[in-house]
């Protein structure tokens, strides 16, 4: 008789912005404790909260807050013609 030991799958990253349960790109499926041992490369991507937020997600929060001074600043002007 010999016991067979499975380790549990490794899970895929997901978003962690609240209800976004997208997969995130080129990050490598691991447990918490492998995610250790992996590279630095193998754990992240080389974008403003890589590894942490989808694409998407990135957008809403870092890009559009960043366009918004612009847009704001052309329709007061446009007022004011």
């Amino acid at each position: 008789m010999v016991a067979h030991y499975h380790k549990k799958k490794a899970g895929q990253a997901i978003c962690g912005e609240p209800h976004c349960q997208v997969r995130l790109a080129g990050i490598k499926a691991s447990t918490s404790r492998g995610r250790v041992a992996l590279k630095k490369r193998e754990r992240t991507v080389s974008r403003a909260y890589g590894g942490v937020l989808c694409m998407n997600c990135t957008r809403q929060k870092y890009v559009r807050p960043t366009e918004y001074p612009y847009f704001l600043a052309r329709s007061r002007d446009a007022f004011f013609l």
